[in-house]
């Protein structure tokens, strides 16, 4: 179960939340392997960055709200973290990700989940989506949970660029960034109009997220959604 895990430091708590992403991931760069990728990832363009992705600086323990913040007004929905904190950020709730993928649907987004790997998550950086990941940037036994925003690569320098923490554009190598998503099982989501098809756009991930849009009570956009199932896969039929 994933849960908080609150430091004691002389510095400044809010100075050391600015801080650690970066002392961790570099810490890690130091003994950590880099990520074996697919041929078709090679051929993907070298350098990408999103730049008009938002930034929001991450108040302590609040990247849940920071990072979702940036998701949706990417996509144009009109918020900040603010206004977002009471929906995604629930003292005493071990795992936020429920409450994260509830307020997306909130406001009509489609939440696509993607495969678990580095392959996955740079195709979708080069088609133009910003990714929404999870991260330990703690220890094993004492994890502590932190939420960002991947907005860009280089593969020939081996790093990502995040959105994340105090940082706008935080620079992580393939290997540092592994060894803290892989604790979160490599959660990785896009949040998406009920229009727009990820790059790596399978149908039976996109029927399941627009039938939770469905549960969820945004029927309008679940709609939606399948329209844009009926006209990317014609010749299957869609129940809804």
């Amino acid at each position: 179960m994933l849960s908080a895990t609150f430091f004691q430091c002389r510095l400044p708590m809010p100075t050391l939340k600015r801080l650690l992403p970066l002392a961790l991931l570099v810490l890690l760069s130091a003994c950590s392997s880099e990520p074996v990728l697919s041929p078709i990832t090679s051929r993907l363009p070298e350098r990408v960055e999103l730049s008009d992705v938002p930034f929001f600086p991450q108040n302590a323990f609040q990247s849940a709200p920071a990072a979702m913040a940036s998701m949706l007004l990417q996509r144009g929905v009109n918020t900040d973290p603010g206004l977002l904190k009471d929906r995604v950020y629930i003292v005493g709730r071990d795992d936020m990700r429920p409450a994260m993928v509830a307020t997306a649907e909130a406001h009509d987004m489609l939440v696509y989940p993607l495969q678990p790997t580095m392959d996955a998550l740079l195709g979708e950086v080069a088609a133009g989506n910003p990714v929404l990941v999870l991260q330990n940037i703690g220890m094993d036994m004492w994890p502590e949970w932190h939420y960002a925003v991947v907005v860009g690569y280089d593969l020939h320098k081996q790093t990502l660029t995040l959105r994340s923490g105090g940082s706008r554009r935080l620079q992580s190598d393939f290997a540092a960034f592994e060894k803290t998503w892989k604790s979160s099982e490599r959660w990785a989501v896009l949040t998406l109009p009920a229009s727009l098809l990820p790059a790596s756009a399978q149908r039976p991930v996109w029927l399941k997220a627009a039938a939770e849009l469905k549960e969820a009570g945004r029927a309008d956009a679940a709609q939606r959604a399948y329209r844009t199932a009926a006209e990317r896969w014609p010749t299957q039929t869609t129940a809804q």
